[in-house]
């Protein structure tokens, strides 16, 4: 009876053990992919620079419009003296919306890769963590598993209708790309003008408007609210594949290293289409993996261990002595494996006033 009520005993206070290491590796794991979101979103608006990207945008369409609007009653009021400098002002203001365009494309794809090195530094952080390691039971380091980037739902963009040009803002609020009540542009739009000049983008990307002077700052939020662009590949799994690529390069005739080159920009052009965003993020969403096993690891059996390594069986006996071994009793069989995922996801921080126009 004695020995029944200890071993009763023994095996509640290995099972609470054991549900100890779970819960505490799932906290562990929690803790990573807290910090790591975290980390992330404070890359996607650094030093404002998606803000100020939205209001560029804003003053380029407004001058893209305006020059529209003056060359248009040039010539149609007959000041055809005026119309050469006027289309001038036109072709200007087209040509400065091209080029901030460009500039928010480049800011994009900065953005992502600052994501990706980010990742990979605090991938090579998890590296260093110590793991819980028992005789019966195992549990691994965190593992970064996806990264996404997007936005939150439901969260307009930063940028203001224009005052002083009540026809555009009403032509906007008509159209449904600006909040009447608020004033501000919604978020992840491309705010395209009507007419001739309907082939400029004219992108604003959701971010939180200031209150005021208060801006929110980086924060955790409910995965569920995150809004998906993309699934960014990580940056471990790229950099092995290039260098197996840049290995193949090295090697072989000038025609292989010449197939190796064409192989390595094509490879080089399908990542950059991976990477690419169609809008500037303002939020990640995260999932770390965290490995659980239970049970005696795979010994090997004693028969096996006294072989020699370079023994010279034939083909006949080396089989018996497979298919003995894997029907030994005394062989156990593989530990209980499963993971804890665990996702969350956070924002960047709310932009900055925008500046008064002089």
């Amino acid at each position: 009876m004695i020995a029944l009520v200890g071993g009763i005993i023994i095996a509640v206070v290995v099972i609470g053990i054991g549900v100890m290491l779970i819960l505490f590796s799932q906290q562990k794991g929690r803790q990573s992919a807290d910090e790591l979101a975290l980390t992330l979103a404070q890359v996607l608006n650094r030093d404002d620079r998606q803000g100020q990207m939205n209001n560029l945008v804003e003053r380029s369409r407004e001058l893209v419009f305006s020059s529209r609007k003056a060359y248009d009653d040039c010539v149609s009021e007959e000041f055809h003296n005026m119309e050469p400098l006027m289309r001038d002002l036109l072709e200007e203001s087209r040509a400065g919306a091209q080029t901030v365009e460009k500039t928010r494309e480049s800011l994009s794809e900065l953005t992502v890769a600052e994501l990706r090195s980010t990742q990979k530094d605090f991938n090579d952080r998890l590296l260093q963590a110590h793991s819980v390691n028992l005789s019966w039971m195992n549990t691994s380091r965190p593992v970064v598993k996806q990264l996404e980037v997007g936005s939150i739902d439901k969260v307009n963009s930063n940028v203001l209708a224009p005052p002083g040009f009540a026809e555009l803002k009403a032509m906007d609020e008509k159209s449904g790309i600006c909040d009447s009540q608020t004033g501000i542009y919604l978020g992840n739009i491309n705010a395209k003008l009507p007419g001739a000049d309907g082939d400029l983008d004219f992108k604003l990307s959701s971010l939180a408007a200031p209150v005021g002077t208060t801006v929110s700052s980086a924060r955790l939020t409910d995965a569920n609210v995150f809004k998906q662009f993309k699934i960014l590949p990580l940056a471990e799994n790229t950099a092995s594949s290039g260098n197996g690529a840049g290995s193949a390069n090295n090697g072989g005739s000038e025609t292989g290293a010449a197939s190796g080159s064409s192989n390595l920009r094509e490879t080089e052009e399908e990542k950059r289409k991976a990477q690419k965003v169609d809008q500037i993020p303002s939020a990640v969403r995260v999932k770390l993996s965290v490995a659980v096993s239970a049970g005696a690891p795979q010994t090997v059996s004693a028969k096996n261990k006294s072989e020699p390594a370079n023994s010279t069986n034939s083909s006949n006996t080396t089989s018996s002595t497979s298919s003995t071994s894997s029907t030994n009793p005394t062989n156990p069989t593989n530990p209980l494996q499963d993971s804890l995922a665990v996702t969350t996801a956070a924002t960047t921080g709310g932009a900055q006033p925008a500046p008064d126009l002089p």
